[in-house]
């Protein structure tokens, strides 16, 4: 099970990484599936990460994509994921 989930939304240019027990993702369960895809194809995606550098990594290359210019990638403001445990 990965430590980390990095979510992204093209529809909005959201970019967050969050830990994988973060009370809002649930190891990435589909709660943003909700909000983000209500009546439209999907358009985001959760992409697992073993450690916190890997998901900066993904987000890094996440954000290379044109919808994703003027996104400034965020952690999670609940979990925190930047803070080493």
């Amino acid at each position: 099970m990965p430590d980390y989930f990095v979510f992204w939304d093209e529809m909005v240019g959201r970019l967050r990484i969050h830990r994988a027990d973060c009370g809002v993702c649930k190891y990435g369960g589909e709660m943003h599936e909700r909000l983000a895809n209500q009546g439209r194809a999907s358009t985001f995606d959760w992409e697992p990460a073993d450690t916190y550098a890997k998901a900066c990594e993904i987000a890094a290359n996440i954000k290379r994509r044109e919808s994703f210019e003027k996104s400034v990638q965020t952690d999670c403001d609940l979990c925190h994921p930047e803070r080493q445990r």
